[in-house]
């Protein structure tokens, strides 16, 4: 079957009714060359590699949804954030520019409005799963979104891992691909230290405590607090340069076009310096916020210090801890190579990481 021909049949084929999981069988029967093996693309360790003819469900999605098949030409789907910034990322469909009958089409535009119509009201059945001990409190650290388990299988075994869903939807994000029992780990160690912590001495936890968040909040207070100063500094320039240039107008030194165009960006300066500076205050309080709320936070610990917290003990996790964010940064090996590592921050309720 010719490239052309597949893919007017996959089309036709779903338009019938037939699911793109039974299409994807047909095709891999029938020995046609899966996308990535005809591009040569073949990752390695995947099961396109070992059968060149291994298609998927998804790769049949992927050519129901391509609307260059019908003719159109689709331009901007992907953008990088600067020029420095080497991850491709996708735009929403809506954000595309489509510049419509551009070239002979591959599936005609009857075919591709019907199966995308089909795509579209088509609902997923989710089956119920177990549920995990850090559902709904993993977030990634750099772009916000939460992070979801996948079932992985090995050829040592099988376990679950944490991708972020900013990347599994879009690739608008790295991976940040982490081990489910890693993340685990990392935040029921943070909780232990603290429990070990208030047993032997509640005082010394509690200034311990108080002591980490002023450390932590030291840089950014420095900063906050300078800022808070030059913004002052430019609402007194502006303010006297206002002054000035009312004189000016007095005196018809400024004619009143300048006046009015000078003013108004002035007043458009001042007013973002002024929100920015009642958030900065803001900020600021919330520092020191945290610094009273270590009592609160002790209340709490002293009620489950004493208890064991298992794997599978998801409330006292719920009482203590506001969320869980992994960051993915690059380090070197012990031989000067570059490589990813993965860090696993834990933030409790009312006083943030520690």
């Amino acid at each position: 079957m010719a490239i052309v021909n597949l893919k007017w049949n996959c089309c036709k084929r779903y338009n019938e009714g037939m699911q793109v999981s039974e299409i994807a069988r047909i095709l891999e029967r029938g020995k046609y060359p899966a996308p990535s093996h005809y591009r040569n693309r073949v990752v390695k360790g995947s099961r396109t590699e070992k059968n060149p003819y291994h298609w998927t469900g998804s790769s049949v999605t992927a050519i129901l949804k391509r609307q260059e098949y019908a003719g159109d030409t689709v331009n901007f789907k992907t953008y990088h954030t600067s020029f420095k910034d080497k991850q491709v990322r996708y735009r929403d469909e809506e954000s595309f520019t489509i510049i419509p009958d551009t070239q002979e089409a591959i599936i005609s535009r009857e075919e591709y409005e019907k199966a995308k119509k089909r795509r579209k009201s088509t609902k997923r059945v989710i089956q119920a799963r177990e549920k995990h001990l850090l559902d709904d409190m993993v977030f990634c650290n750099e772009c916000g979104s939460k992070m979801y388990l996948n079932f992985r299988r090995y050829a040592n075994g099988e376990c679950y891992v944490y991708i972020c869903d900013n990347y599994r939807k879009k690739k608008g994000c790295t991976s940040h691909y982490v081990q489910e029992t890693k993340v685990i780990d990392s935040v029921l160690d943070a909780v232990h230290r603290i429990f070990s912590m208030y047993r032997f001495d509640k005082n010394e936890c509690r200034r311990t405590l108080v002591r980490w968040i002023c450390q932590r909040n030291e840089t950014k207070s420095r900063e906050v607090n300078e800022r808070i100063k030059i913004i002052t500094e430019r609402l007194n320039a502006i303010n006297k340069t206002e002054q000035a240039l009312f004189e000016q107008k007095l005196q018809n030194e400024i004619s009143q076009e300048t006046f009015t165009n000078i003013t108004v960006s002035l007043n458009a300066e001042s007013e973002l310096l002024r929100n920015e500076y009642g958030n900065l205050l803001i900020l600021l309080d919330s520092f020191d916020d945290q610094k009273k709320s270590v009592t609160r936070f002790l209340t709490k610990v002293g009620t489950f210090a004493d208890m064991e917290i298992t794997k599978d003990d998801r409330y006292i996790l719920e009482q203590l801890v506001e969320k869980i964010t992994v960051e993915e940064s690059e380090t070197t090996d012990i031989y000067g190579k570059p490589t990813n590592e993965i860090r696993v921050l834990v933030y409790f309720k009312e006083i943030g990481l520690i």
